[in-house]
């Protein structure tokens, strides 16, 4: 190990001494460095005895400094340990004492933490613990705290594998080792695996600008390595659809917020959490909404839902409430992210997977109704191409609707929902 010889090193079977002498002192001394044995071949030893003979070194040196500067005010300098050099004998001094602790745990049967603790004393390197600390902190109030939760979940994996590396000694084939023996031996997806992976060169990016490492991520290529991921998702038939509400509908008497969140989802095309965050606030007599904390800034939109169906709904999840409270007053926070619709989506899966028991197999998820109702905008005749973005939540893709557009008016927002709604009805009764 290294803090074990440093300063020493073996030659045959005996350990010797080395002093680098100070580069300022080197024309006088005629040498670089210079070397002492310590008559020994046992190497505790020599650590024993390396300090006494780095001490009888460094005094001849400066009385041979001293002795050919004369009287010279240089002369003086050298004098009393050269004390105007930044020096090497200085660092071996502090590397010495660096070099005793170190020893002391080893000797208490900690050589791995030893190694640790002399290369982080030494600036030999930090250990991927320390930067992700610091990086995680870097993120608050960036990301979300599940993002947050998601990545040092990620780094503590790699971690728990290999081991608390130091950054500038995780190799490409530490990075390949990690993913081939322990992530796909795991049983995570390959979707999964990609986030562990781009956690960790998220990381490596952030400590590579702070000078932490150096050099391309030894992840950078290692989600090539991957296997190919499940089927893709894909949206609902009408067919399909209309089993999955149908059992919803069934489950009306036990949970009727399944039914609930279900419907307005299929006659909005919003996000789960985009209608389990309601508040009463957001809802207005005619059926209009106000989704206000979407997963993007696009999302944050008026939608309308037409149908008697749907108004009942809202009518009766709005009926003597506050307008601070909750739409659906029975969904609590959950998940890393603390989002009302996290319990409810394990209910809604399951009652999906009873309904049609290979709907994983077949790319279906509860997202699969929100890429229904894209397909139903997209091949609807009479809504402009730029009003069906609006209405699912998406940007268009221009600059004018974008950036400098307020949004539509609500009568053509209302209008194109009163369009949707009628093939909803047609397609899922």
């Amino acid at each position: 190990m290294s803090y074990m010889t440093q300063n020493i090193y073996r030659q045959g079977h005996t350990w010797y001494v080395r002093y680098v002498v100070p580069t300022k002192w080197r024309k006088i001394v005629g040498k670089d460095s210079i070397s002492r044995t310590l008559k020994t071949r046992d190497l505790d030893q020599a650590r024993r005895r390396k300090h006494a003979k780095l001490d009888e070194i460094i005094r001849e040196v400066e009385q041979l400094v001293a002795s050919k500067l004369g009287g010279t005010e240089e002369a003086q300098e050298a004098a009393g340990v050269l004390l105007d050099e930044p020096r090497e004998d200085l660092r071996d001094i502090y590397e010495g004492i660096i070099d005793d602790r170190a020893q002391d745990i080893a000797d208490k049967g900690h050589e791995a933490e030893a190694q640790r603790y002399f290369d982080i004393a030494t600036g030999k390197g930090v250990p991927i613990s320390v930067v992700a600390d610091q990086w995680l902190a870097s993120l608050q109030g960036k990301v979300t705290p599940g993002t947050i939760d998601g990545r040092r979940h990620a780094v503590g994996l790699f971690i728990e594998a290999m081991g608390d590396l130091m950054m500038n000694k995780v190799r490409p084939r530490t990075a390949s080792k990690w993913l081939s023996d322990h992530l796909e031996k795991s049983g995570r997806s390959p979707k999964t695996l990609g986030r562990y992976i781009g956690a960790m060169n998220l990381l490596w990016k952030w400590a590579r600008q702070r000078e932490y490492c150096q050099g391309i991520s030894p992840f950078a290529d290692l989600a090539r390595e991957l296997p190919k991921a499940a089927k893709k998702k894909r949206a609902f038939t009408d067919k399909e659809l209309t089993i999955f509400y149908k059992a919803l509908e069934r489950r009306w008497n036990q949970s009727p917020k399944q039914y609930d969140v279900g419907l307005l989802l299929i006659e909005s095309g919003c996000r789960l959490n985009e209608i389990c965050e309601l508040r009463v606030k957001d809802v207005q007599p005619n059926g209009e909404v106000h989704i206000r904390d979407a997963k993007t800034q696009a999302g944050n939109r008026v939608v309308f839902f037409p149908s008697e169906r749907a108004q009942e709904v809202l009518n009766r999840r709005t009926g003597g409430k506050q307008p601070e409270d909750q739409l659906f007053e029975e969904l609590r926070p959950g998940g890393q992210d603390h989002k009302l619709g996290h319990s409810l989506s394990k209910r809604m899966r399951a009652t999906l997977a009873e309904a049609l028991p290979n709907a994983k197999e077949q790319g279906l998820d509860l997202h699969s109704i929100r890429r229904w109702a894209g397909t139903v905008l997209e091949n609807l005749e009479g809504i402009e191409p730029t009003l069906k973005e609006r209405m699912i939540g998406h940007k268009t893709g221009k600059l004018l609707t974008d950036v400098y557009s307020s949004g539509p008016e609500k009568k053509r927002i209302k209008m194109g929902f009163e369009v949707y709604s009628k093939d909803v009805l047609r397609r899922v009764s």
